[in-house]
């Protein structure tokens, strides 16, 4: 029989950023940009980092018979400037690379889980510390109490959690209201186990799982940060619901990579665009590199201990999720990739 996935609230949510109240453009004989006569109408998001130019830079040509997607199509998708839509980086989410999620976001591998387990890597590379599986989960729960972002974002799919509910023996697996112990100590072996790549939606933290060894990485790490994950939600406490538990549907099929780069003044303001992954030809995989430093700053403020030298701990976390980046992407292999950059002419 067809297995019925009942998607609720809490499983599949509306991640929404917490938006700034409403302000207005003021009068008089100014010389307005663009930019803000746009932001002047809006009632609410109406906050932006000052730019004006985007500039669409291939990084990797890709394979002609592969690409699809042009400098020239991503300039005229990017050209205006003064529509876009920012978010808080303190206050917004970070979501997953994959292209099947339609919204407007900020992209990272594996979006907020996938960073956390990859600032646990770097972490225990530097100090040598080897954390319990009690100890993740507390640190998880401990950000989301002190975080200011709306949502923490895990992501899987529609494939992944049927085989999940399946190897369970949950035909109609509601993960997000399960109360039976047996099952969650199922889901979360399930989700530790040899195997435990079957059962990741998110196309990155999967790629982690399954190559660990070659990564250079602990994957009991990985499988420790989805048990976290899986942990508070079932808490049923106020940080539970701050955690994004979202399902895409559909195969994953991006076209291109493309890096976001805005201006040092955005990043220290704490702004970055949202940005969505689809566009008309196709998925695209987005990624805020310099938006997401911020959130490894306060992920390696979260693990320091007295000792420490968070210095080199944030250094580490750079270079393990660049490294495992690029490793990624050789995956899709032939497809181009793009840096687009935000600046202002001024």
């Amino acid at each position: 029989a067809e297995m019925k996935l009942v998607l609720l609230a809490a499983l599949v949510a509306v991640c929404v950023a917490q938006q700034a109240g409403p302000t207005a453009v003021a009068t008089g004989n100014v010389d307005y940009s663009p930019q803000s006569l746009y932001l002047g109408k809006q009632s609410v998001g109406n906050f932006a980092c000052r730019v004006d130019t985007v500039t669409v830079t291939l990084d990797d040509a890709g394979e002609e018979d592969k690409v699809v997607i042009t400098t020239e199509d991503l300039t005229a998708s990017l050209s205006q400037t003064a529509s876009l839509e920012w978010a808080h980086v303190n206050q917004f989410f970070f979501a997953s690379l994959d292209g099947r999620n339609a919204e407007k976001n900020l992209g990272t591998g594996g979006g907020d889980l996938g960073e956390f387990i990859q600032g646990l890597v770097a972490y225990t590379k530097v100090t040598g510390v080897q954390l319990s599986q009690e100890e993740v989960d507390d640190l998880l729960a401990t950000y989301l109490t002190i975080m200011t972002r709306s949502k923490f974002f895990y992501e899987t799919d529609e494939r992944a959690y049927r085989k999940l509910a399946i190897a369970t023996g949950c035909q109609n697996l509601e993960i997000a209201t399960l109360a039976d112990k047996r099952k969650k100590a199922d889901i979360l072996n399930k989700l530790s186990g040899d195997d435990m790549a079957d059962f990741i939606g998110d196309p990155y933290i999967r790629f982690l799982a399954s190559n660990a060894e070659q990564l250079g990485i602990n994957r009991n790490i990985v499988g420790m940060g989805l048990k976290a994950f899986h942990t508070n939600l079932w808490k049923k406490n106020a940080n539970a619901n701050k955690l994004c538990y979202t399902m895409v549907t559909g195969r994953s099929d991006p076209k291109a990579l493309i890096h976001v780069k805005t201006p040092g003044y955005c990043v220290d303001q704490g702004l970055a665009p949202l940005i969505s992954p689809q566009t008309c030809a196709g998925q695209v995989m987005i990624e805020h590199t310099d938006a997401v430093k911020l959130y490894r700053r306060e992920l390696v403020q979260l693990f320091s201990r007295p000792g420490d030298n968070p210095q080199d701990i944030l250094a580490e976390f750079n270079t393990v999720a660049q490294t495992n980046l690029e490793k990624f992407w050789e995956t899709y292999s032939g497809l181009p990739s793009f840096t687009v950059t935000f600046s202002n002419s001024a």
